[in-house]
């Protein structure tokens, strides 16, 4: 474990040395130089604008069960992400199409329709809005990864249409959707997200170093047939993040419950997640900690993980190294004969966006 740290902590100098000698204003010039040279197309009723990111990953995990240990050691892309977007008939119709090359799939197709701020419809492939981590793009995350409790309560992109907007109070939006994977029955969602102090800049960090405080409250609804029991399931969900001179807090709680019960009886649980980080160095460096627990019904179902990060940003997100480690313990099935289940994880993340 402490040679994949090294090895972390030798990529974070190399990538500092790069840039000796230069202050903060001359590293952000050289390199937004070299990345922003990107093609695209606009009129006054048309634009093109295509982009691409890419994540190299660095990943190393060691798994203690009971008296057994295993380890796990690999790089790759783990995102190579070309899309384009743009409106035509402004301000009537923005559209955008994501396809993710190292998983072969069409992560997003959509298209919206908006005659009016309040009202608007989108029609396609897109995001499920239940929870506040996952309507932020994955490279504007603070650590390379979901936490376990957005990965168990969330819902990923899927087919289906949505109508949203802004209403009522300043920075409050709606949102209210159906959604549909093959081989599952639709799935219903409401979501309203409240940036009571001004624009809230939808990104983890406080790169920007506010010098005015930012809140986003959100408050979630999910809805979905179970295809097993025919009953329903349904989710819900409290988010909050808080953004002030270089701290950031983001943080979610979910609820979910099958009218079934018993039956089906670990669907059940609750699960909640902080994010506490700090720009240590103003738009270059931060630090960041995690912790997310899941409680569900059942005996093999209850898992919590703490976690540690360091993000350089080179050129904002358009260039970023992270480093982090997370600990990962789960509470496995006493009837097997298991007590607990511990990862220990290192990663390294190389993401290049333009």
């Amino acid at each position: 474990m402490m040679k994949n740290l090294m090895v972390s902590l030798s990529l974070l100098i190399f990538a500092n040395a790069t840039f000796a000698g230069q202050t903060l204003e001359d590293r952000m010039s050289l390199v937004e130089h070299k990345l922003k040279t990107k093609l695209y197309l606009e009129t006054d009723d048309f634009s093109f604008h295509p982009h691409t990111y890419l994540q190299f990953y660095y990943y190393n995990e060691k798994v203690v069960t009971g008296a057994s240990e295993t380890s796990d050691k690999y790089y790759n892309f783990r995102r190579a992400v070309f899309y384009f977007d743009g409106f035509f008939a402004r301000p009537l119709y923005t559209y955008k199409l994501e396809y993710d090359v190292s998983s072969n799939s069409l992560e997003e197709y959509n298209l919206n329709f908006a005659p009016l701020s309040w009202l608007q419809f989108r029609l396609g492939k897109q995001k499920v809005p239940f929870g506040m981590q996952r309507m932020i793009s994955s490279k504007k995350y603070q650590f390379t990864d979901r936490s376990i409790v957005e990965n168990e309560f969330t819902h990923s992109n899927e087919l289906g249409v949505s109508l949203w907007g802004n209403f009522i109070l300043e920075g409050l939006t709606y949102h209210i959707g159906s959604y549909k994977s093959v081989g599952t029955h639709f799935q219903n969602v409401v979501s309203i997200f409240w940036a009571p102090l001004g624009p809230f800049k939808w990104e983890e960090s406080d790169r920007d170093d506010n010098t005015d405080i930012r809140l986003n409250f959100g408050l979630h609804a999910h809805r979905q047939k179970s295809i097993y029991s025919k009953k329903y399931i349904n989710s819900y969900g409290a988010s909050s993040s808080f953004k002030l001179m270089g701290w950031s807090y983001n943080g979610a709680i979910y609820i979910r419950d099958h009218e079934y019960g018993d039956g089906v009886a670990t669907l059940d649980g609750i699960g909640h997640n902080i994010q506490v980080g700090k720009m240590v160095v103003p738009r270059l460096w931060e630090l960041a900690f995690k912790f997310a627990e899941i409680k569900l019904d059942g005996d093999n179902n209850d898992t919590h993980e703490w976690g540690l990060v360091s993000n350089y940003f080179l050129e904002g997100q358009n260039l970023k190294f992270t480093t982090e480690y997370t600990a990962k313990t789960t509470i496995a099935d006493p009837k097997r004969g298991l007590s607990r289940i511990h990862n220990n994880i290192v990663k390294a993340q190389i993401q290049l966006y333009f």
